[in-house]
């Protein structure tokens, strides 16, 4: 898939427009979604609540990875729009417990908030990007987390629950050690996550016998 996608280096001037857009349209997003009085719109409440509080951002040094090549180059919605300009210039990453180098090569994610410019130890707000057609293995954290999806589509499974397709807009949330495993389906997923508490701990792949034990204990619960 190449090396990845990075531009030249923006002028700090241009770097902190584009900062100061991206929290705006975050802020807008979360308070949004924190008027639903659903387990999804408490999530969104905590990280509205964290994006008011935020500090300056600090500066990052850029990183791609693989993936980078498919980001998306348009926008349909006013957060996407917000955010592409600014990818290809923040630090992309992959879980270092991650070690199917066919995986690693269709996978990263961008952290804007927690360890990427906007530093919290409350909450991680981020971006994953999946290449098409790319399953995301079965995995699991100690953090409540929810995702919207910004552009593409993917089957996304919770907790043992069949399957279901997702598009753009759709929010997807994952209690605390739930299994969830998704694939992007025609087009790269880009999707906005959320963490909240056990934030500090990452994300672990699940063996298929783990998850199986888990999801027939939740269904006699």
């Amino acid at each position: 898939m190449g090396s990845g996608r990075l531009t030249m280096a923006l002028p700090a001037a241009d770097l902190a427009a584009h900062l100061d857009g991206a929290l705006v349209a975050l802020r807008e997003v979360a308070r949004a979604g924190g008027a639903s009085a659903s387990p999804t719109g408490e999530v969104w409440r905590t990280v509205s609540d964290e994006l008011v509080r935020l500090g300056p951002p600090v500066a990052v040094v850029p990183r791609a990875v693989p993936v980078c090549t498919a980001l998306p180059t348009h926008a349909d919605d006013p957060l996407t729009a917000a955010l592409l300009p600014l990818l290809p210039h923040l630090r992309w990453d992959r879980n270092a417990s991650y070690d199917d180098p066919h995986f690693l090569e269709r996978y990263g994610y961008c952290e804007l908030v927690g360890a990427g410019p906007w530093s919290s130890s409350a909450v991680r707000v981020g971006v994953l990007l999946l290449a098409a057609q790319t399953q995301y293995p079965a995995h699991a954290h100690p953090a409540e987390e929810i995702y919207l999806v910004l552009q593409g589509s993917a089957r996304w499974s919770v907790a043992g629950a069949a399957a279901r397709e997702v598009g753009p807009g759709a929010v997807v949330h994952h209690p605390a050690h739930a299994a969830h495993a998704m694939r992007a389906l025609a087009a790269p997923l880009l999707a906005l996550y959320c963490w909240r508490g056990g934030i500090a701990s990452p994300a672990r792949l699940v063996p298929d016998a783990a998850v199986s034990a888990r999801n027939q204990h939740e269904s006699m619960d």
